[in-house]
């Protein structure tokens, strides 16, 4: 008989530990499958905050301008000149209205962008694959995921030919 080694391995990291937050259920499906509505994050994909995140245009206009006036005096030392320069040049007096506006775009090309890429050519809508990340859960309590189109039957579901934007996942956009 082997005598077996037991051997610790502590890592230098601090365990980040995260409550568990409630989700609305949907229904079960048999006993062991359940149906929640969960929020998910996708990852590898940054987009302008919307509004509500820093306030509307007026508040959020508030806080751009202290950032050039701190670029501008000296607060931010430690940057480089340059880029100081061309940060305080970005914040101009709609800078605010601009990131909003470009949320509400970036919101509807991604819907319209999953439209296409989901709707079967029979006009139901196509499953998708979910691909958790490492780090599953974010502060929010979102799902951290890749989440790419669900080629379930290639029968009567066919794959599109290669390096085609249908195939890739949802991140990664079209051609």
């Amino acid at each position: 008989m082997q005598k077996l080694l037991s051997v610790t391995i502590a890592f230098p990291y601090k365990r980040e530990t995260r409550a568990a937050k409630p989700r609305l259920l949907f229904r079960t499906t048999d006993a062991d499958t359940i149906k929640i509505q969960q929020p998910l994050r996708l990852v590898s994909c940054d987009t302008p905050e919307k509004s509500n995140y820093a306030g509307g245009p007026a508040k959020s206009q508030e806080k751009l301008e202290l950032c050039k006036e701190r670029l501008i005096n000296g607060f931010y030392d430690n940057l480089p000149s340059g880029l100081r320069g061309y940060l305080s040049e970005k914040i101009t007096p709609d800078a605010a209205s601009k990131h909003i506006n470009a949320s509400i775009d970036s919101v509807n090309a991604f819907e319209s962008m999953l439209e296409s890429r989901l709707t079967l050519e029979n006009g139901n809508k196509r499953d998708v694959a979910i691909i958790p990340t490492g780090e599953m859960v974010d502060s929010h309590g979102r799902l951290l995921a890749y989440v790419a189109p669900w080629f379930a039957n290639t029968a009567t579901d066919p794959l599109p030919p290669q390096r085609r934007s249908t195939q890739k996942n949802i991140q990664l956009g079209n051609d």
